[in-house]
């Protein structure tokens, strides 16, 4: 039971700073995505495909998992520039933290697209097939309002529900 309120308390304040933009949705280091905006080295940086990295020319850039270790285990390492970010140590904990994983938090920090799309193979090449494959290999579009309200979801009910805020927000879309 602690160790399920220790990961709330966490995952909470990682979705407290998604919602508060505290945590910017940017490509991730490698420069490869379909967002376009470079990662800062003055900011917390956030990618669902990048598990947690850290370069004095990027600042630290990490998924949900990552900045949740990060951000409540870890110290940033202090720079006279205003990066921020963290030791290589840090971030090897990180992605030991997130790639350990078999419980439901896997779930939540590698979302399951391709059981989607495979759902969905019925209507190969219909909308929704294409929608759910466009997601299969880049978690990088996953928002960080979308990446807050899985969080939520699996505090409050233990499972992220990852297709309902996935299809809430491209259904949100299609009423524009």
């Amino acid at each position: 039971m602690d160790e399920y309120i220790e990961h709330a308390t966490a995952l909470l304040a990682v979705a407290e700073m998604l919602e508060a933009n505290d945590l910017v949705h940017t490509s991730s280091s490698s420069g490869f995505s379909d967002i376009g905006i470079e990662p800062q080295p003055n900011q917390k940086n956030f990618n669902l495909e990048v598990i947690a990295d850290s370069k004095n020319d990027c600042g630290t850039v990490a998924c949900i998992g990552g900045w949740c270790w990060l951000l409540n285990k870890e110290e940033p390492v202090a720079t006279e520039d205003g990066s921020i970010i963290y030791h290589y140590d840090a971030i090897e904990r990180a992605h030991w933290y997130v790639k350990s994983r078999r419980d439901k938090l896997n779930e939540l920090f590698y979302p399951p697209f391709q059981e989607y799309a495979d759902a969905a193979d019925k209507d190969k090449n219909g909308e929704d097939w294409l929608f759910w494959d466009g997601l299969v290999d880049n978690y990088g579009k996953v928002t960080p309002a979308q990446a807050a309200k899985a969080i939520r979801n699996f505090v409050k009910n233990g499972d992220a529900d990852w297709f309902s805020v996935m299809k809430n927000a491209q259904n949100a879309l299609e009423k524009e």
